[in-house]
């Protein structure tokens, strides 16, 4: 139903091969607040470091009754043990295999919250996620939580959204302004722990110097507009500040009402 983000495929050992420069290092920040209107936080992250080698995510959960903060930290928690029982930092463990291994804790984590979530309700949660290893970036995402990468003067979104109105279907059927004005528009086609089966985007690039990149739920990109966010990834590259970056990201959301969970991490390679 979905197509995959581009991949990039590496040859056997080419994991082994290109390792970050001994003077490459990652720093990165994370936030995640309730904001001003909602009960409780659904929202999930994690930033696991060590060394050269990180994890980095964001779940956005849904549902009522508490579901969704359920379902959203059940996939950090799950993401969490992968990190300290399969992955080994400063290995050289094949990329395309610990990506795959990544992959399958997002599907059994469907199934898990799936089959534990009683009839007629809902329990689910979106994910963003980036592994930093050997000198590559992996990237793995369901839902409508986004990454971003500042290339120059400009913002790149790295994930697809999946919404309505990115379905091939929707595009066929409907002209721009349809879309637009449809009672459909923005709502969630998939979300982990929701429906029977799901796809993930998934896509693997190497790192460079003086990359950025930010995972935020759409607590923060609905409430902040991409030209803020573009310039403060930038002051943030140019500085290494994350800190004051992210904190001028949280009071423009709620300078914005705040009215949703939000959620963000930022990761610096320097």
């Amino acid at each position: 139903m979905h197509s995959h983000i581009g991949k990039v495929n590496f040859k056997t050992g080419d994991s082994l091969e290109f390792r970050m420069k001994d003077n490459m290092e990652i720093n990165s920040r994370g936030i995640s607040d309730c904001g001003l209107k909602r009960g409780m936080n659904q929202d999930a992250i994690r930033v696991l470091q060590k060394g050269r080698s990180g994890l980095f995510l964001v779940a956005d959960g849904m549902g009522g009754h508490q579901h969704g903060e359920r379902a959203s930290r059940h996939l950090a928690q799950a993401y969490q043990n992968w990190w300290t029982q399969v992955f080994l930092p400063g290995s050289n463990q094949e990329f395309n295999r610990l990506m795959m291994s990544l992959k399958e804790v997002l599907y059994q984590a469907h199934e898990y919250i799936r089959n534990t979530t009683p009839a007629g309700e809902v329990c689910g949660s979106t994910i963003v996620l980036i592994l930093i290893h050997n000198g590559y970036y992996g990237i793995i995402s369901v839902g409508d939580s986004r990454i971003y990468q500042n290339k120059g003067f400009r913002l790149h979104q790295l994930t697809s959204d999946d919404v309505w109105e990115n379905l091939p279907q929707t595009v066929q059927a409907f002209s721009a302004k349809e879309i637009k004005s449809h009672m459909n528009y923005g709502k969630l086609v998939q979300a982990v722990g929701v429906g029977e089966q799901i796809s993930c985007h998934a896509r693997t690039d190497q790192l460079k110097k003086k990359q950025i990149f930010l995972l935020c739920s759409d607590g923060i990109y609905k409430y902040c507009p991409e030209r803020f966010l573009e310039k403060e990834m930038r002051t943030a590259l140019r500085t290494g500040q994350l800190n004051e970056s992210m904190e001028r990201i949280r009071k423009k959301v709620y300078d914005n009402s705040a009215p949703d969970n939000l959620s963000a991490v930022m990761i610096r390679i320097e």
